[in-house]
């Protein structure tokens, strides 16, 4: 207490004489300032939302969609001491403690698992009920091996949609509350959560539904906000054939960590009023209802291509994805049922849509696309009756000559086609090796199903989760990725090079900065080269310098400090 006493005297004594002697105007001015400098300060300290957000910064420069470079603006940390891994780092918060026998059963799996198989990791937002309640209320984040076996789950108390990672230790998610039925008055959260160090930084997103997707460059959140409309259309502008009734729809708003809109796109506006010439026979039809109210849009899906400054999202009631730009709001195109783009199949046959009621739309980078088709497959029983449902689809866009064609389609084995149809929610995803993972089965009844690149109705791991409900399904790596692409080869005088193909642990809309480096394992070798992942997990080919006859060891490093390594040739030394 003297020590306390002494330095207020010390601090408040000199500003009390000082002020005792000043003018009332200069007087007025000082006691606003000494009032305003402390609150601004600590308040800042306070309430700044970014302060739990812990984003890994690669040592030099990240590259920026604008061709530009600039520091990343999130809380650095320093790099791990020692090489780990995602599951490592899951593992300091995320534990397999809770009881999931009852709720998760491995279907099928493969005795044989390769060596990158024994790397992947699914992770889902596994939303659960409680007794007495319609919808969930409560949620487990789930981690699951290739066997299927839950290797880390996280309790949340709030129900967790599409659940992603956003660097190698923080993942990020929608969340709401079951507070009410209706998306548009939904409390809802956009959600950080770092599992090394257990800190989460929460930012409001009222009405928010389905889906988002986070930059950390920008560290904004696109998100889609549904909306109710009660017009009074004797009085208002009223939609083609809209009378006096409720309206639900999903709009587009990017906001930042601190709840300020950078940008919004309102749907009535750009696809009913303006006619666009994109589109075709938009009306806003009745029997598309939700819960008894006109469900225009639903859009279950967005997300933003920052390097093509442009946003796409889906839309289940209108069987259409929308390309958008970024900047303005102009529609660049749309593809489906409403429009303008013709599609073909693989074979060239022109169809009548690629998909109806999807879901779970994503880039893959060079203008193609996977997607989760709800409603559009088909197979024939034993007994010859036709059965709807579900498959996944890959399909290229050509913008130039305005076309969209099917590169391959996995449909389930028709004895399989009714147990895994699926009308609400679904997930996909394509591997960089396009090998694919989806979520199937009716809510309360999912089906992740793993099938191989060849898409045939094979499936690799099938695991049963029932009594809750999936909306969607993220797959990672432990570890970044190495592939050999060539041989050894010489060139440049007396050096020696080798092709190798990488891709960094998991799926990212930005491009991340990566290492890798050489060790001679029979002689004095070091070689070092600094590259960038590319964004969507499109593989990057590397030309690297390597020892000429004898064995090495590679090792990638992504920019968090997770490292992949692998050894080439026999080590005879």
């Amino acid at each position: 207490w003297i020590l306390f006493e002494s330095g207020l005297l010390f601090f408040v004594s000199p500003p009390a004489y000082w002020l005792a002697h000043m003018g009332s105007r200069t007087k007025l001015g000082c006691i606003v300032l000494l009032i305003i400098f402390p609150l601004y300060f600590f308040g800042n300290k306070l309430f700044n939302t970014r302060d739990s957000l812990i984003i890994y910064n690669f040592p030099d420069v990240l590259e920026q969609p604008n061709g530009g470079t600039k520091k990343t603006q999130a809380i650095q940390v320093s790099q791990p001491t020692k090489p780990t891994t995602i599951l490592d780092n899951m593992k300091h918060s995320l534990t397999a403690a809770w009881n999931v026998s009852d709720h998760i059963q491995v279907i099928t799996t493969q005795d044989t698992i390769t060596e990158s198989e024994k790397e992947l990791f699914f992770m889902v937002g596994h939303q659960q009920f409680q007794e007495g309640h319609q919808f969930p209320s409560y949620s487990h984040i789930d981690v699951l091996n290739i066997r299927g076996e839950v290797v880390a789950a996280k309790h949340f108390p709030f129900r967790v949609w599409t659940a992603s990672l956003v660097n190698s230790t923080t993942v990020y998610c929608l969340a709401t509350n079951a507070d009410t039925v209706w998306d548009w008055h939904t409390s809802a959260y956009f959600i950080l959560f770092n599992f090394v160090t257990n800190q989460m930084t929460k930012v409001d997103l009222r009405a928010g539904t389905h889906s988002c997707q986070f930059d950390p460059h920008t560290e904004t959140v696109v998100w889609l906000k549904n909306r109710k409309l009660e017009p009074d259309c004797t009085t208002h502008r009223c939609p083609e054939s809209f009378t006096s009734t409720t309206l639900l729809t999903d709009d587009i708003v990017v906001t930042d960590l601190l709840g300020r809109v950078h940008f919004y796109w309102d749907s009535i506006e750009h696809l009913v009023y303006k006619q666009h010439p994109m589109l075709r026979n938009i009306t806003i039809a009745k029997t598309k209802q939700w819960r008894g109210q006109v469900d225009f849009l639903h859009a279950n899906c967005v997300f933003r291509d920052a390097y093509g400054d442009a946003i796409y999202f889906n839309s289940l009631s209108l069987s259409t994805i929308f390309k958008i730009n970024a900047t303005d709001g102009d529609i660049i195109w749309a593809i489906g049922e409403h429009g303008r783009y013709t599609m073909y199949s693989a074979d060239g046959e022109e169809l009548p849509r690629l998909f109806s009621w999807a879901h779970a739309l994503t880039y893959r980078g060079n203008s193609e696309y996977f997607i989760f088709d709800n409603r559009g497959g088909s197979v024939t029983s034993d007994a010859g009756t036709p059965i709807e449902t579900s498959r996944l689809v890959w399909f290229k866009v050509d913008e130039n000559a305005h076309t969209a064609r099917v590169l391959k389609i996995w449909t389930p084995h028709p004895n399989d086609g009714a147990r895994l149809a699926r009308i609400n929610g679904g997930g996909a995803m394509m591997l960089p090796n396009m090998n694919s993972v989806g979520v199937f089965g009716a809510p309360k009844k999912n089906q992740l199903v793993y099938v191989n690149q060849s898409l045939d109705t094979d499936i690799r791991l099938q695991v049963f989760i029932k009594d809750a409900f999936v909306q969607d399904i993220y797959a990672f790596y432990n570890t970044p990725q190495i592939q050999l692409a060539s041989e050894r080869f010489k060139s440049e005088g007396n050096e020696w090079y080798m092709l190798i193909t990488v891709h960094d642990c998991f799926y990212s809309p930005t491009a991340r900065g990566g290492k890798v480096v050489v060790n001679g394992l029979c002689e004095s070798f070091v070689g070092t080269q600094k590259f960038m992942f590319a964004p969507w997990w499109e593989p990057v080919t590397l030309k690297i310098s390597v020892p000429p006859n004898t064995a090495f060891n590679l090792t990638v490093t992504n920019q968090d400090g997770i490292v992949g390594s692998r050894t080439v040739g026999e080590r005879r030394c």
